[in-house]
């Protein structure tokens, strides 16, 4: 019983703590993040309904800071609209996933992430030169102190998808 005690206060600053990151764009991001892993990892037609909330939840973000965590939110929204289907399942639509990516690489030309995603969103569609210079880019990219083991995997898909591009 005594632990219950401090149910009430523990609530309390939880909302609290809810209430500040509603007006936090890396909070959304981050969220936006989540949901999509787990719609990619659901996979198919039970995953759209998550999609739409990663959706939601970038759009967030882009409305409060669009250049929160390195512009996470655009590149994540981008390849989002890429990796769903198009109408009358879904949202999907390359042309807005390019745009979207477009941008992020404009915004942040030196990100390994911005740059991974659209030579790979290019690759997918199609356009094997563009993307090993974006693929190129993003290998360049400055190590990140705050996120090495996201760095380490990342170079490992853009190793991954250079050999696929060298095969083509």
């Amino acid at each position: 019983m005594s632990k219950l005690r401090h149910l009430p206060h523990l609530s309390a600053e939880r909302m609290n703590w809810f209430s500040a990151s509603q007006k936090n764009a890396g909070y959304w991001a981050w969220l936006g993040i989540c949901q999509s892993t787990s719609a990619a990892a659901i996979g198919g037609t039970d995953a759209l309904s998550l999609a739409k909330k990663a959706k939601a939840s970038f759009e967030k973000s882009l409305k409060l800071d669009g250049d929160a965590l390195e512009g996470v939110a655009t590149f994540s929204l981008g390849t989002l609209y890429h990796k769903v289907p198009g109408w009358p399942l879904s949202f999907g639509s390359d042309k807005e996933a390019k745009k979207l990516l477009s941008k992020a690489v404009e915004r942040h030309p030196f990100s390994i992430d911005t740059n991974f995603f659209f030579g790979e969103f290019l690759f997918n569609d199609g356009d094997s030169e563009d993307a090993k210079a974006y693929l190129l880019r993003a290998k360049q990219a400055p190590p990140r102190a705050d996120r090495p083991i996201a760095d380490k995997y990342r170079r490992i898909a853009i190793d991954e998808l250079l050999v696929k591009i060298a095969k083509d």
